[in-house]
């Protein structure tokens, strides 16, 4: 009896991970592909070299410091947050980073 009961829940333990994983490798290869973006598409949009190498310098600070997030809610702002980025750059807004003001 103790088997029937506890059979759905790994079912439930295995389906969830299982969906964990396929969520984790579709956005992988979404964030990868925002990465390749910014790397090389974004900084055209800028003369100097000191503006594009700074753009760039910022992007992989906060992709890296995103690197190991696991939970789903996390992984949507992430994302969110660098498409709100990278629309402020095709505007024209620049430098789009929040900066921190010591008073």
């Amino acid at each position: 009896m103790a088997s029937l009961l506890t059979r759905p829940l790994t079912y439930l333990k295995t389906r969830r991970a299982q969906q964990a994983l396929a969520f984790k490798h579709e956005n992988t290869i979404e964030v990868r592909a925002l990465y390749r973006y910014v790397m090389k598409d974004l900084p055209r949009h800028f003369k100097s070299y000191g503006e594009r190498e700074s753009i760039r310098t910022e992007f992989r600070m906060i992709f890296n410091s995103k690197k190991g997030l696991i939970r789903q809610s996390e992984i949507n702002e992430f994302k969110m947050q660098i498409y709100g980025i990278i629309e402020k750059v095709d505007q024209g807004i620049y430098p789009p980073f929040p900066r921190n003001r010591r008073a």
